[in-house]
């Protein structure tokens, strides 16, 4: 019987890996920020500048908690999509990566969290 284990894993942090941000694993296994064409797998629960050790909670995981991209309102019930910097945006033209459970309206410099399902 095979088993799995979606709980929160560590790994080490690229250069100013913040809170709530979609990663990735570059090919030396750091944690990165995703870009806009990444496939993201998990999200930041923690903070670390590179070389430290940083949580991450993988996507399949149930509800998770990302960061909205500067100046975008994402409303509960919408697609999001994967924007710069490992946060998310409300559905536009990219890929649909999840459904947001919760809403929120992240400022210009003030970025917004909220909860979401991913596919």
């Amino acid at each position: 019987m095979a088993t799995s284990n979606y709980g929160v894993w560590t790994g080490i942090a690229g250069t100013g890996v913040e809170p709530f941000r979609l990663v990735t694993l570059a090919a030396n296994g750091v944690v990165q920020l995703c870009a806009g064409n990444e496939k993201p797998v998990g999200a930041t629960c923690g903070q670390a500048d590179g070389g430290g050790q940083i949580p991450v909670r993988p996507l399949q995981s149930g509800i998770v908690k990302v960061a909205v991209k500067a100046a975008d309102a994402i409303v509960s019930g919408d697609q999001i999509e994967l924007a710069n910097d490992g946060c998310v945006a409300k559905k536009n033209s990219g890929t649909a990566i999840g459904v947001a459970r919760t809403g929120a309206t992240s400022g210009a410099t003030q970025l917004a969290v909220i909860e979401a399902v991913f596919y």
